[in-house]
């Protein structure tokens, strides 16, 4: 059920993991009601450091709502380093998205390596077992996963619960990059922006 709240709220942002849905997980089927219905009142935007295509697998494509309710939605992947919304021909178009160059792309990846193998010279233990991409450029964003990017949740519940490990490569990372937002995201991830 959603309550009455003040007819001054015209938006209402959430973030996507650990919010709306488990993390790397599809919204189970009230919470895309909810949403449908929240929409129809306000506009939504989602924000999280997903792509595009994450995005669409694990809420667009879970949403029953009509044309009308999907025209409030907004959906910003990779920490809104691009925009898309929904048209009246029932698409969705990206109304813009601020890419890294391909040579930004290997600089970063790069960094990465580099504060990674610090890192480990500092006593910080990688696991052995990968479940997918370490790293991961989405375009806007580049984002680093130490149990890789389709780890089970119980994996990534364990990996670094209290940040400190991540917390050691970005003291490695931040340095490395002055020219890029780098944020802990997610259960083991770092976004760079």
């Amino acid at each position: 059920m959603i309550y009455n709240f003040p007819s001054t709220i015209k938006l209402v942002m959430f973030d996507l993991d650990g919010t709306l849905a488990v993390s790397k997980s599809p919204l189970d089927p009230e919470m895309a009601s909810l949403l449908c219905t929240l929409m129809s009142r306000v506009k939504v935007a989602i924000i999280s450091g997903a792509s595009f295509a994450q995005f669409k697998v694990e809420v667009l494509d879970k949403l029953t709502c009509g044309q009308e309710q999907l025209s409030n939605l907004f959906i910003f992947p990779a920490q809104g380093g691009s925009l898309y919304g929904h048209d009246a021909s029932g698409k969705w178009n990206m109304v813009y998205e601020h890419n890294f160059t391909p040579e930004e792309v290997v600089k970063i990846r790069g960094a990465l390596d580099v504060a990674i193998a610090e890192a480990v010279k500092r006593g910080i233990n990688f696991p052995e077992q990968v479940y997918g991409e370490r790293i991961e450029d989405r375009g806007s964003q580049v984002t680093f996963s130490a149990v890789g990017q389709q780890a089970p949740v119980d994996v990534k519940k364990t990996w670094d619960p209290d940040h400190a490990k991540r917390d050691v490569i970005l003291s490695i990372l931040i340095p490395l990059l002055p020219d890029c937002a780098i944020a802990i995201g997610g259960m083991t991830s770092i976004d760079i922006t």
